[in-house]
């Protein structure tokens, strides 16, 4: 598998291999703010609330962290719709 910053294409399949649990918490985290939103029976703990904050910050402090190659990697992985869904 292609790993974003070593010259091969960085397709979906290549940038979320390389960064899986990074990706994995960028696809959780719009289906919570969106049942947060819109849910009006959507309930949510003092906990679970201040442990999403926290997972967010760690996002972006591990996003800042990537590498040039990486960084466009993801810009182009989480902006293109994924065809097997």
């Amino acid at each position: 598998m292609a790993r974003p910053g070593n010259g091969e294409p960085h397709g979906n399949q290549e940038f979320s291999g390389s960064h899986p649990e990074f990706c994995q918490l960028i696809r959780d985290s719009p289906e919570k703010r969106h049942m947060a939103d819109y849910d009006p029976l959507s309930r949510f703990a003092r906990h679970e609330v201040l442990t999403a904050i926290d997972l967010a910050e760690d996002m972006i402090r591990e996003l800042q962290a990537f590498n040039i190659k990486d960084k466009r990697a993801f810009s182009v992985w989480i902006t293109m719709k994924n065809r097997a869904n």
